[in-house]
């Protein structure tokens, strides 16, 4: 370019460089957050030119090729959609234009944290912004770009894809390489389930622990829900992960039956555990027999009830109503004898004291005295002083029964039951007959007396009180003997105004201090002379 002055034409020049007119096809994205690198895609484009957003705001590009150049999207935009183009002066446009529209891209929260390493599990990102999920098209977990599944009001999901595991940063963007710049973190869990304790439970519900790895710490995330064939699922009402390799879950009621376990860790991922669980009819508890014993310990009581399984580990529990230093709780193994009986040995307790008997089911904490209906099956225990044996009055008797004796002792009592003698020989055979037992009669804490039974010969015989289920002795106390044969007096007629002697013969007589003659109704003394011969003093 030269200047002429009056049709002189000066040497001195300038040069220009004329371009055509820049045309704008693109912009990738044309939907992104402030700060966003956009790629122009169009013809004709020139080193020397700008970014122009709107009308007056210029800003450096990148120039790559006269098709595409590229440029930085200011941060400090309005909320609404802007014209950007291209110009070679800051207030000439050398372009057309395309909208962009900006965006905010941050995350505001994500549910699930977390999932497995198999990936799929749906992950739904609340954004901040209301109107940008309508334009995510992808999410990125650490490089793996993902579609979306599904938009929401204000929020996208997409299924988490596989992984080795741990932690990365998760983000969004308008495609699948414009991430936001704004990211959160989601963890890849290896889930695994090792046990479940226990394995089965009473259809009143209870807890159970759940063992593995890969466990998230907290509440509330955790379900575990049971399935059976024919049956819809049962969620759990909590369930709190308390370590990484340890669940605990409540588990509420249901139908007796077995059922496969299923759980999910993060609240929408469905994992197979691999377990069954057996749901049973409840265990109950009706009464107990007898309901007392010696505070030595070692009566066995029949606890009645209904339900009871021999693979339980039931035992009795015995417990005063003292609190703290005072209280006291003992608990013994129970034996199972039926599904409506089991048996227990009572343990040694200090004092005389009414105790509460519970039955539980060792290491899982169920207590089985509690009914749904509301009524408490209660059962008690009295321990008592144990009886205790001193003598025996008289000490002998005929085989024939129904000598009247008299039992010195202590602490008898007839408070919690009826009392009873028993009879059995002293270092009996097997063979031997067992001897008949009759009740006795509680006179004073001291004495009891009752009548003894007949008997098939004679021998010694030890001397019990049978007392609830406890039996008290008295050893080789009793000796029957055979019945005593009179055969003639001598004299058999005597004056009564003088002491006269007469002799008794017969069979089956036994020195004894209480050996006497019976002279009707009177006891004279008698004095033993051999087994057929005892002389009679009448005074």
């Amino acid at each position: 370019v030269r200047m002429s002055i009056a049709g002189v034409l000066g040497r001195d020049f300038v040069t220009i460089q004329l371009v055509e007119p820049a045309s704008i096809a693109s912009l990738i994205p044309s939907v992104g957050e402030r700060g966003t690198l956009v790629t122009v895609v169009g013809t004709s484009f020139h080193p020397d030119m700008k970014c122009r957003y709107g009308a007056h705001r210029h800003v450096g590009l990148e120039y790559v090729s006269s098709t595409q150049v590229r440029c930085i999207v200011p941060i400090d935009l309005p909320d609404m959609p802007i014209e950007l183009g291209l110009s070679l002066a800051n207030d000439a446009a050398s372009s057309t234009s395309q909208s962009f529209k900006p965006i905010d891209l941050s995350i505001a929260s994500i549910s699930p944290s977390f999932g497995g390493v198999n990936g799929g599990t749906p992950v739904t990102l609340d954004l901040r912004d209301p109107d940008a999920a309508q334009f995510v098209t992808h999410c990125l977990f650490a490089k793996t770009a993902v579609p979306v599944s599904s938009v929401g009001a204000r929020s996208v999901t997409c299924n988490s894809p596989q992984s080795e595991g741990g932690p990365c940063k998760l983000r969004v963007g308008t495609t699948d390489k414009h991430p936001s710049i704004d990211s959160s973190q989601f963890d890849f869990k290896a889930f695994q389930f090792t046990a479940m304790e226990p394995s089965s439970g009473p259809d009143t519900g209870g807890t159970l622990r759940v063992l593995g790895s890969g466990f998230v710490v907290g509440k509330g995330n955790s379900t575990i829900l049971f399935e059976r064939e024919m049956a819809s699922h049962y969620n759990s009402k909590l369930c709190t992960a308390s370590s990484s390799t340890s669940i605990d879950c409540y588990v509420g009621k249901m139908m007796p039956g077995f059922y496969q376990v299923r759980m999910s860790l993060n609240g929408v991922d469905v994992l197979d555990t691999g377990f069954l669980f057996e749901v049973y009819p409840r265990m109950t508890t009706l009464f107990s027999l007898p309901s007392f014993g010696s505070l030595d310990g070692g009566t066995r009581i029949n606890v009645h009830g209904a339900n009871y399984r021999s693979q339980d580990h039931l035992s009795c529990r015995f417990s005063n109503w003292a609190s703290n230093e005072m209280a006291v709780r003992k608990i013994v193994p129970a034996t199972f004898l039926s599904p409506n009986l089991i048996e227990c040995t009572t343990p040694s307790w200090g004092v005389a004291d009414l105790a509460e008997l519970t039955i539980i089911i060792l290491g899982s904490g169920l207590d089985l005295s509690h009914r749904d209906d509301g009524y408490e099956s209660l059962l008690t225990f009295a321990f008592v002083r144990p009886f205790e044996l001193h003598s025996i009055k008289p000490n002998n008797g005929f085989v024939a029964g129904g000598t009247d004796i008299v039992i010195n002792g202590g602490h008898f009592s007839d408070v919690h039951g009826a009392v009873a003698c028993a009879f059995q020989w002293s270092r009996a055979s097997i063979e031997a007959p067992a001897l008949a037992s009759f009740e006795a009669t509680v006179v004073s804490d001291s004495i009891v007396v009752c009548s003894t039974p007949e008997a098939p010969s004679k021998g010694v015989a030890d001397v019990s009180l049978v007392y609830g289920g406890d039996e008290f002795h008295l050893r080789g106390a009793f000796t029957f003997d055979e019945g005593l044969v009179l055969t003639t007096v001598s004299p058999s007629i005597i004056s009564s105004m003088t002491d006269n002697s007469v002799a008794v013969t017969g069979a089956a007589f036994r020195s004894s201090p209480e050996l006497v003659c019976d002279l009707s109704g009177t006891l004279i003394d008698a004095a033993w002379i051999h087994s057929s011969e005892v002389i009679c003093k009448i005074p």
